[in-house]
């Protein structure tokens, strides 16, 4: 928008146009430049070097807030358009950054041999060093075997042996012929009864079904609790904030303030922010800590409750207040909730169970913004309504407009919250066994 922002377009349907086929023909554009990487490349970017991916990242974080600092800019202050121009500049700068990333790996980069190569040879070079030892001990004791049948003497001096005090001791090669067979006799009764223990789990799975953790089908996962209780959870966090999302112009509006592209511009931001952030703690909640991830996904619907308090409360810069908080936790539900249905059904089914769970947002918008925002919003409009002409459409004006749906949507959050921390002790083991950690909650 800032870049689009710096073009004098001569109407607003050339403006929709732009916006519409703009992204498509970017994509059309770069889709024949896009290829796999080759062994060359995986080779001199081995995979514990992530300053690339770190360096993309911190961009993108710092582009987000680049674009969150123009837009609050615009709104406080009446920019012209030379420095709209160099907004646009800067910003084109920012979002090619990236690109430096595969330019310095393909031209400044020396190759390098990744460290599964190295593994590979060193565990093949150890093969080779254990396989000699015990061909040598085969042909030993065929050879023994063969002698056996022809001379009865060379038997005896093969299997005990003399010293000089006439004592009778084993030789070395009874011994190890000996103790192969003794190992071998170990490895079938290890490998019976390792097939035996796997019978018993396979009986224990078929009654008590699927722990979690495991690949679940797609019956499998509908009955089972964890997945209703997500759905639950998501439900009405995210149609919590898809409600403030569809609503967020009327809520301007009954706020008297018609900047409505720059809350629509903020949420989106944030969103993306959100999206960033949430996947980055999420990560560090089960990486460092060994906590499950929906832990993060508390602590933002907790977030998303304070902000909607605040906007019902009618403080002062209410609608920044909810567009942040909102646009940030509703953004991070995504990131989060695709990474936790993922470990916690498997990856088998892993695109009809998480698009399953995607339905749980506009169910619960359905509810909370068809039903009871609207309902809310028209009762208080009539209120105010003091001309009975049918045909003047409600308008409600004040705080009064969405604070009673605001404080709705603050519990509902909170419930979600509480749904969540179950879902957390309910697989706090799981992620304690995934990640080798102790939790204590």
């Amino acid at each position: 928008m800032q870049i689009v922002a710096a073009i004098n377009f001569v109407d607003d349907s050339s403006l929709i146009f732009v916006m519409a086929v703009g992204p498509a023909l970017i994509s059309l554009a770069t889709m024949f430049i896009i290829r796999p990487l080759t062994d060359h490349f995986k080779q001199s970017t081995p995979s514990d070097d992530d300053s690339g991916f770190n360096f993309i990242y911190g961009v993108s974080v710092l582009l987000a807030a680049y674009l969150l600092s123009i837009l609050l800019l615009q709104n406080m202050l009446d920019l012209d358009h030379e420095s709209v121009t160099l907004l646009a500049i800067v910003l084109i700068v920012l979002m090619s950054l990236p690109i430096l990333v595969p330019i310095v790996i393909v031209f400044f980069l020396e190759p390098k041999r990744s460290s599964s190569v190295d593994d590979h040879e060193q565990e093949s070079e150890a093969w080779f060093l254990i396989d000699e030892p015990s061909m040598d001990v085969a042909t030993a004791s065929m050879d023994m075997h063969g002698e056996e049948d022809d001379d009865e003497t060379r038997v005896n001096a093969t299997h005990v042996d003399e010293d000089d005090d006439g004592d009778h001791k084993p030789s070395e090669t009874s011994v190890g012929v000996s103790s192969m067979n003794w190992s071998r006799g170990n490895t079938i009764i290890r490998s019976e009864a390792n097939k035996f223990v796997e019978g018993i789990k396979k009986m224990m799975k078929k009654k008590n079904g699927r722990r979690i953790g495991e690949e679940f089908s797609i019956r499998e996962a509908v009955v089972n609790g964890e997945l209703w209780i997500m759905f639950l959870s998501l439900s009405m966090s995210g149609g919590s904030g898809l409600t403030v999302i569809n609503n967020i112009g009327q809520m301007c509006q009954s706020l008297g303030d018609n900047n409505v592209n720059v809350y629509v511009s903020l949420l989106s931001i944030c969103s993306a922010l959100g999206r960033v952030a949430g996947g980055y703690s999420s990560e560090l909640i089960v990486r460092k800590f060994g906590h499950s991830r929906l832990v993060a996904l508390v602590v933002l619907q907790g977030m998303m409750a304070l902000g909607l308090s605040y906007y019902a409360m009618g403080l002062v810069g209410q609608i920044y207040v909810v567009a942040i908080t909102i646009g940030f936790g509703y953004g991070a539900h995504w990131s989060i909730s695709i990474a936790a249905a993922s470990e916690l059904f498997g990856l088998k089914n892993f695109g009809t169970i998480f698009n399953f769970l995607a339905m749980s947002c506009p169910g619960g918008t359905l509810i909370l913004s068809g039903f009871v925002a609207s309902t809310i919003y028209d009762y208080y409009a009539a209120q105010q309504q003091r001309n009975d002409d049918e045909e003047l459409l409600l308008v409600c004006e004040g705080n009064i407009c969405f604070s009673l749906t605001c404080w709705i949507l603050a519990i509902v959050c909170i419930v979600a919250a509480v749904l969540n921390m179950i879902l957390v002790c309910r697989t706090k083991m799981l992620y304690a066994q995934i990640y080798r950690k102790s939790i204590i909650i």
